[in-house]
């Protein structure tokens, strides 16, 4: 992806900015669904070794309670 050439953020043309808009409200949300992915995975890998050390709780039965 091309960034913006420029030196600071308070120079360059309207047009500038608002390419450089875009690309932080790209960058942004890949930096967001990256950490959701990382999140995600941690999780389900915690949920798996609970499950081998038999420390999970039964779900469908816990679900039930409420």
């Amino acid at each position: 992806m091309a960034e913006v050439a420029s030196s600071s953020t308070t120079t360059g043309t309207p047009i500038d900015w608002i390419r450089r808009s875009r690309q932080l409200v790209i960058q942004n949300k890949r930096n967001w669904l990256m950490a959701w992915e990382v999140a995600a995975k941690a999780y389900q890998e915690l949920l798996m070794d609970m499950c081998w050390q038999k420390l999970a709780p039964n779900l469908p039965y816990v679900k039930s309670l409420f």
